[in-house]
C-alpha cells in the first residue's frame, strides 16, 4: 500500500493561476513603494518564470505523477488506512 492512501492531489490549475496573480500583485505593490522610497526593487517571479508558469497552466500540465483528476483538499472523503480498512466520514451529510 502507498504510504498515504488519502493523499490529496496538487493545487488545481485555476487556483494556481489565481495565486500567481496574487504574487505578481504583491510584487508590483512592493516595487511601486520601493521606487517611491528610492529603494531597490524585488523579483519574486521574473518574466521568464511567469511565462513558464502560465504556459504550464495553459497546457494543462501537472506535476509528475499527477493527472489533475485526484480529489482536492476541499472534498470530504473516507480515509483509507494502512491496514487496508477505511475510516468512514463521521458526518456523511458533509459529503453532499
Amino acid at each position: 500500500m502507498a504510504k498515504n492512501q488519502g493523499r490529496y492531489g496538487p493545487i488545481k490549475l485555476d487556483v494556481r493561476l489565481q495565486l500567481l496573480e496574487e504574487v505578481l500583485a504583491i510584487q508590483s505593490d512592493v516595487n511601486r513603494a520601493a521606487i517611491a522610497q528610492g529603494r531597490p526593487q524585488i523579483s519574486l517571479i521574473n518574466t521568464d518564470e511567469e511565462f513558464f508558469i502560465r504556459s504550464e497552466i495553459g497546457n494543462n500540465r501537472w506535476p509528475n505523477g499527477w493527472s489533475g483528476t485526484e480529489p482536492g483538499g476541499d472534498e470530504w472523503l473516507p480515509e483509507p488506512l494502512n491496514d487496508g480498512s477505511v475510516q468512514p466520514l463521521l458526518f456523511e451529510v458533509l459529503n453532499d
